[in-house]
């Protein structure tokens, strides 16, 4: 493995130590381009303020990203990549239950167009009206593979994977104590092995591109909801499988044991747990 794979590796991993535990509903979602308009991945995009630890994201392969604010008020923007040069930073105002759409512009020479626009906002439904209204939604089509806080609570279950493998035999949840093995599976004999590993979502992020311990990465105590989807069938925009193996959408708490703080000494650990792991595979 090359020291570039071990270093997209490495902000992956601390990408998911990032990934924020929202309180309000105020979304930033916007798209990361080049001088020339074509699409920037691994684009770390954080929003900070004097007084709240900032809130990120990477961009996908499509320099796609969405943040979630844990609170409204004025947020400076920021966005780093490695060999870009970074924009300077913008102050931008957000109203609560806001949705504000970003294009953000990165070049190896100097930004000739402004590197921060607005180009759109709306008011957008709580996040967890929506979820819970899908839950309700496959409930009412005689689907049960979702679960609701209260649900969460009366299971008491081990570990979120515990969690998941309730809501279908087809799961597979394994305990393991590895930060980089996929420990939810599900059974498909048509696949090699007998199984795949569907697409895991932890409040709106893709977790694991890469074989990834979710168990590890939030405590089920936290979790608001889950939902779980196999195949492709009525999976939401923006949650599928390029795989066609399933979808399983974990959403955490509004004020959770940690503050709703997006990053905890907690997380940070867990980045540098699997930014070890890494290292060890490639030695």
């Amino acid at each position: 493995m090359s020291r570039s794979t071990v270093r997209q590796a490495l902000l992956f991993a601390a990408a998911a130590a990032l990934l924020p535990a929202p309180a309000a509903g105020q979304r930033v979602r916007g798209q990361v381009v080049d001088a020339e308009g074509g699409p920037l991945a691994d684009v770390l995009v954080l929003l900070s303020t004097g007084t709240r630890e900032p809130v990120g994201a990477l961009s996908d392969s499509a320099g796609n990203f969405v943040v979630v604010l844990p609170a409204a008020g004025t947020w400076q923007v920021s966005a780093t990549r490695l060999g870009y040069q970074s924009p300077p930073p913008a102050l931008l105002d957000f109203a609560p239950g806001e949705e504000v759409a970003l294009a953000i512009r990165m070049s190896v020479d100097a930004v000739s167009l402004a590197p921060v626009q607005v180009v759109g906002r709306r008011r957008v439904a709580s996040r967890v009206e929506e979820v819970y209204a899908r839950i309700q939604n496959m409930r009412d089509r005689g689907v049960g593979r979702g679960l609701t806080r209260l649900e969460l609570e009366r299971l008491s279950p081990q570990s979120v994977g515990a969690a998941v493998g309730t809501l279908s035999g087809r799961v597979r949840a394994v305990e393991s104590v590895s930060p980089i093995v996929n420990t939810l599976l599900i059974r498909d004999g048509t696949r090699p092995g007998g199984h795949c590993a569907p697409a895991v979502y932890v409040d709106g992020f893709r977790v694991n591109h890469r074989p990834a311990n979710v168990n590890l990465m939030i405590d089920p105590r936290h979790v608001e909801a889950v939902e779980l989807y196999i195949g492709g069938a009525q999976v939401p925009v923006g949650f599928h499988d390029p795989r066609g193996c399933g979808s399983v959408l974990i959403w955490s708490k509004q004020g959770s044991t940690e503050g709703g703080k997006p990053n905890s000494w907690k997380r940070y650990g867990i980045a540098a747990l699997v930014g070890v792991g890494l290292l060890l595979l490639v030695r």
